[in-house]
């Protein structure tokens, strides 16, 4: 992202730099180059430089509104209230819109085309589309356009310089920003205490019915051998031994009967 780039702030540094001795006309050349340059959208501290500051109340008070538009205003500002700024050229045009952009996209996270063309002043669609390209080429937003719906769909944008009256507004959101993270970190710890001591509740549950149940068992298989008679076991054994003598017995002597003998010739 362009916030981010390493190649944007070494610029922005250098034209820091030599503001710090640059005065009156040489400050309004500084603040026309810097405005002017592809890799510079974030001006705020060039734009807190004493000598910028001193345009205030000199002939060159306009260039210093012009700057201040860069930092935290709108194409919509600069076409209200034209007389109030130098003429832009081109490329200033373009970067204003694309800081334009941005703003919008802080407001939404779905642009129109309709509200766009308003704000950009711009009535040809795919001249509209060019800087929307641009803009996300430049890693000022990111999202998609839908041509069908005629919409922008916004996921991030980088952020702009602050108006020194909106200051106190900003610490004041943030300020209850950082109580509902607060307030949030509290809920989760909470949660998360709560989630622990449930998850030993259960695994003392579990311990306790996995013990019942093993006194369940050991409970029954007593009253199984309990329940066994102690002589069964021998009358089973003397069974076996009785019946081998059994059968010895009938089948010991055999009763021999003697048939008369008969005289065939008698």
């Amino acid at each position: 992202r362009v916030m981010c780039d390493g190649a944007s702030s070494s610029a922005l540094e250098q034209f820091c730099l030599l503001a710090r001795h640059a005065r009156d006309r040489a400050a309004v050349e500084l603040i026309k180059q810097a405005l002017s340059k592809k890799q510079i959208y974030v001006v705020g501290e060039l734009l807190s430089m004493p000598n910028m500051q001193a345009l205030r109340n000199s002939e060159y008070a306009e260039y210093l509104r012009l700057l201040e538009l860069f930092a935290y205003g709108t194409y919509n500002d600069y076409q209200t209230n034209r007389e109030q700024y130098p003429e832009m050229n081109a490329n200033q045009t373009d970067k204003l819109r694309q800081l334009s952009l941005v703003s919008l996209a802080h407001k939404s996270k779905t642009v129109t085309y309709e509200v766009l063309q308003k704000e950009l002043f711009i009535n040809n669609v795919r001249e509209l589309e060019d800087v929307i390209i641009e803009t996300m080429y430049a890693g000022l937003i990111s999202g998609k356009m839908d041509q069908t719906l005629g919409v922008v769909k916004i996921k991030s944008a980088m952020p702009r310089d602050v108006r020194p009256d909106q200051v106190d507004d900003m610490i004041t959101k943030l300020s209850i920003w950082k109580e509902e993270v607060n307030k949030l970190l509290r809920t989760m710890e909470t949660t998360k205490k709560e989630a622990q001591e449930c998850r030993e509740n259960r695994s003392a549950e579990t311990l306790q019915v996995k013990k019942a149940m093993e006194d369940r068992k050991a409970s029954l298989k007593d009253r199984v051998v309990d329940r066994q008679p102690s002589d069964q076991g021998a009358r089973y054994d003397d069974m076996e031994l009785e019946r081998p003598s059994r059968r010895l017995t009938s089948r010991g002597k055999r009763t021999r009967v003697q048939v008369p003998f008969l005289d065939s010739r008698s």
